[in-house]
């Protein structure tokens, strides 16, 4: 078992882009004997927070900006958006490093599923609804 290889694979129903609004499943397939070692349901938000986070980013930039250069007087304000802008900047930074990563959740997980040898393949060659992630040993 240790020489066979693993391939971990995203399952999504549809294109690659509705991966943002729906459940996916983590797949871990032995490519070798064909046996499918985990089945993780999970829902992927990383992208979403990042949409969300980059909007905010934008906003409290231009907010940011504006309070420095019109209204520069009131420390307040100045220090209260500048505190805000560079920690969401950073905040997304960070999270695009994979640094910290507060997007998955997992909801299930089946262990050691035997399925058809065929089907697998079929499956895995079905690039639209299946996506490499990442290999493991």
């Amino acid at each position: 078992m240790n020489d066979s290889l693993w391939s971990m694979r995203i399952v999504n129903e549809g294109k690659i882009s509705d991966i943002l609004y729906k459940e996916i499943v983590f797949i871990v397939v032995d490519v070798v004997n064909y046996d499918i070692k985990a089945v993780i349901v999970a829902k992927n938000l990383i992208y979403y927070h990042l949409w969300i986070l980059n909007v905010i980013n934008l906003i409290l930039e231009y907010v940011y900006f504006y309070f420095y250069f019109y209204f520069y007087f009131y420390f307040y304000f100045y220090f209260y958006f500048y505190f805000y802008f560079y920690f969401y900047f950073y905040f997304v930074i960070l999270l695009r490093l994979n640094i910290i990563n507060v997007g998955y959740y997992i909801k299930a997980e089946v262990n050691s599923i035997k399925v058809n040898k065929e089907d697998l393949k079929h499956i895995i060659t079905y690039d639209e609804t299946f996506v490499d992630v990442v290999l493991l040993k």
